[in-house]
């Protein structure tokens, strides 16, 4: 198992550190209130933004995946895949289809 040396170990506690903290900046822009003269503002950057950190997600659960046991792996690249489909209804519901595309290139290489 690859994360029996202590580097390894570091590795994979700093892993586990950066998806926590994407996971609560994806929870904090969901929970955001905007004063209703900033909603525009809202209604540009929080999408995109919440997108990329799907996005991040994705690729930490990947690199997650890559140096865990089997049955880990699998649960971890199941986590990375909603990522991507999560990204994708967002593109669709915004009708950023360029966006939606490359995200579903990206799902495809999990398959």
């Amino acid at each position: 198992w690859a994360l029996k040396a202590p580097f390894a170990s570091l590795f994979w506690q700093r892993l586990v550190a950066a998806k926590d903290v994407l996971v609560s900046l994806y929870n904090f822009n969901a929970s955001l209130q905007f004063a209703p003269a900033i909603q525009n503002i809202k209604a540009i950057l929080v999408p995109d933004q919440q997108r990329q950190t799907l996005h991040l997600l994705a690729k930490i659960f990947i690199v997650m995946a890559s140096r865990a046991p089997k049955d880990l792996a699998q649960r971890l690249l199941r986590r990375a895949e909603e990522c991507y489909k999560d990204s994708i209804d967002e593109d669709r519901n915004r009708n950023n289809f360029k966006e939606m595309g490359i995200t579903c290139l990206k799902l495809a290489a999990l398959a």
